[in-house]
């Protein structure tokens, strides 16, 4: 999703998309060491989530002291694993969410969901997924309009 939020930024501002106008685009594997590339100048700007902000800060106080964030994207990308289930599979649609949202879960999703850092687990509806099928929807006009 990060790079959906940047590609977006910036062809709204600068009607160009983001391969274009910056040099280099790196994806890492642990957000938390993006912001300590920046804040030691080893980098020039990073995207991380609400989530990976709030923890640094927390353990290092000295971050939000020298670090700035410079835009807050919208509240409609949350960090999830989305499944789709198709509505024709009534008996998968069961055992999947038997699987993920029991209350009695066994072990093993455990270890799975904390594998993943699930913090929690909801079935979205699709007033869930509309502010983000809209905010897609906008970035292909915006690609179509300026790419």
């Amino acid at each position: 999703m990060q790079e959906l939020y940047l590609d977006t930024l910036i062809l709204e501002e600068l009607h160009t998309s983001s391969d274009t106008y910056l040099n280099k685009i790196k994806n890492y594997t642990k957000p938390s060491r993006l912001l300590i590339k920046l804040f030691f100048n080893q980098i020039d700007a990073c995207i991380v989530s609400k989530y990976t902000w709030n923890t640094a800060i927390e353990i290092n106080p000295q971050l939000k002291k020298r670090l700035q964030i410079i835009k807050h994207s919208q509240d409609i990308f949350p960090p999830v694993v989305l499944t789709l289930i198709h509505k024709n599979s009534p008996y998968f649609s069961k055992i999947y969410e038997e699987f993920v949202f029991s209350s009695q879960m066994n072990t093993k999703t455990k270890e799975i969901l904390k594998m993943y850092q699930t913090v929690q687990t909801i079935k979205l509806t699709q007033d869930d997924i509309e502010p983000i099928l809209k905010y897609f929807n906008n970035y292909k006009n915006l690609k179509r309009k300026y790419h």
